[in-house]
């Protein structure tokens, strides 16, 4: 996927603040969204970027626009220790990978005195496969989300995907 593409699927995203914000993005490959992500937060920010391949981390760099990107190779299922407050966490093609999404998401907004947002970015497919084993279709990733106690689920955007019907971007919040 283009740059332009990935920042135009989530363009749309309602930051709520214009001070410096911490994002992670878990299983960030080789930063498509990452790339895209750093481009619409504040000045200062920071994004902290995880996935298992060393080698796809190594193609993101370490700055773009005043966001810094660091990296970290790892399982994103797995919480790492000693992190600052999380404003947003960011999964582009990843919860598709998480059998138990509930108990995964609730993890990770355990670890946050407040909750974060989400911006979820994920095949519109009903249908698994082995590179898509566990979809979740928008109505359902909402239904999700308010079991949670979210109370806003906005769909950002949707694009033509070449694997499956669409792409689409939606945005969490409390």
């Amino acid at each position: 996927m283009k740059a332009e593409t990935a920042i135009g699927l989530i363009s749309e995203l309602k930051l709520g603040s214009t001070a410096p914000q911490f994002w992670l993005d878990l299983g960030a490959g080789e930063g498509t969204f990452t790339k895209a992500l750093a481009h619409l937060l504040p000045a200062g920010s920071e994004i902290l970027a995880i996935d298992q391949s060393s080698s796809s981390l190594r193609k993101i760099p370490a700055h773009i626009s005043s966001t810094a990107i660091k990296t970290r190779t790892g399982d994103f299922t797995e919480l790492p220790k000693g992190l600052p407050e999380i404003d947003g966490i960011m999964m582009a093609n990843a919860i598709h990978y998480i059998r138990e999404k509930e108990a995964f998401l609730s993890r990770w907004i355990e670890v946050s005195e407040a909750k974060p947002t989400f911006l979820i970015i994920e095949y519109d497919t009903h249908r698994s496969n082995s590179w898509v084993p566990y979809p979740i279709r928008p109505q359902a990733l909402e239904d999700l989300f308010t079991s949670l106690g979210y109370q806003q689920f906005e769909k950002l955007g949707e694009i033509p995907s070449l694997y499956h019907n669409k792409i689409y971007a939606a945005q969490i919040t409390p």
